[in-house]
């Protein structure tokens, strides 16, 4: 008896020598999912090589050239000057990649300003990749981190001023450290926005940005209800747009959402440039919408 006794202590102290072993996914899940297990005890950090058990997956030739340009700061031997981290994609030009690897901080940057909406950050796998906005002053940004390696989804993010569809891929070596946007067609309206308050020239006939098929009439045929502090200065369209130009002295920018045929709103994909709304599509109705404490200020624009 003493001896089986002096076997088992042996045995115990053994196993509790040995190194520990971190669980796979799988085991984790058949855990969490009601299979009994002993109280386990705060463990250290666990060394990358012990967390990366994901194969890569392979990189398109856009996602090769964004690791090279971040590869470029990476192992650059100079202070980080302005934009030399940066990975730049331009809006809407096609979708755009986030490379990341465990252990390590990959950061989207919004544009100055812009703000995410309740409930505008979605992952497509929220298990094993976290996205978290920090805002600090005027900026706000999303840090990305993946919990393995070979692992790919999309991530979409809401904003004040337009929609994101980043694709995330994680890697065991490369990642892009910081990625943003340009938005050129933005800087477009910007433009159009200041000639056409300082020429004088008759609003109906200005070619607006986007407007591809060159000067086009403007249809200012909109109705605007609602609360006066939050109503446009005016609405208008150029036959593929709708352009919502608000008064530049409002504090917070009110959420756009368009009336489908059932009644129900809608998001819909618009940006926010120089204090104006440019909607992609035509609609035939909208609504602009601010909470303030617990009250909903409403402005409804309705076509003809």
């Amino acid at each position: 008896m003493k001896k089986t006794i002096l076997f088992t202590s042996l045995l115990i102290s053994g196993v509790a020598l040995a190194d520990p072993v971190v669980p796979s996914v799988s085991n984790i899940e058949r855990i969490n999912t009601g299979a009994t297990s002993q109280p386990t005890t705060p463990q250290q950090a666990m060394p990358s090589s012990m967390l990366l058990g994901g194969k890569d997956l392979p990189l398109s030739r856009k996602e090769q050239q964004a690791i090279k340009t971040a590869n470029q700061w990476v192992n650059g031997k100079q202070y980080i000057s302005n934009g030399g981290q940066e990975v730049v994609y331009t809006y809407g030009a096609g979708q755009a990649a986030i490379i990341a690897t465990p252990l390590k901080l990959s950061v989207f940057e919004l544009e100055s300003g812009e703000r995410i909406v309740n409930e505008g950050i979605q992952l497509g796998d929220s298990v094993r990749w976290h996205a978290t906005p920090v805002k600090q002053g005027n900026q706000t940004n999303v840090i990305i981190k993946p919990t393995d390696t070979g692992l790919s989804t999309d991530l979409v993010v809401v904003t004040d001023r337009r929609t994101y569809h980043i694709k995330l891929i994680s890697n065991s070596k490369n990642y892009t450290p910081l990625v943003k946007f340009s938005y050129p067609e933005d800087e477009n309206q910007k433009a159009w926005n200041a000639y056409y308050q300082n020429s004088g020239a008759d609003n109906s006939s200005i070619s607006l940005a986007g407007n591809k098929t060159g000067l086009a009439p403007i249809n200012f045929d909109y109705t605007i209800k609602g609360d006066n502090k939050m109503k446009p200065l005016r609405v208008y369209d150029n036959g593929a747009q709708v352009f919502i130009q608000m008064d530049g002295k409002l504090q917070e920018t009110p959420a756009l959402f368009v009336i489908n045929g059932s009644g129900k709103q809608q998001l819909v994909n618009y940006r926010y440039v120089d204090n104006t709304f440019v909607v992609d599509r035509l609609f035939n109705k909208a609504v602009l919408t601010l909470d303030v404490g617990g009250d909903q200020e409403k402005v409804t624009i309705t076509k003809g």
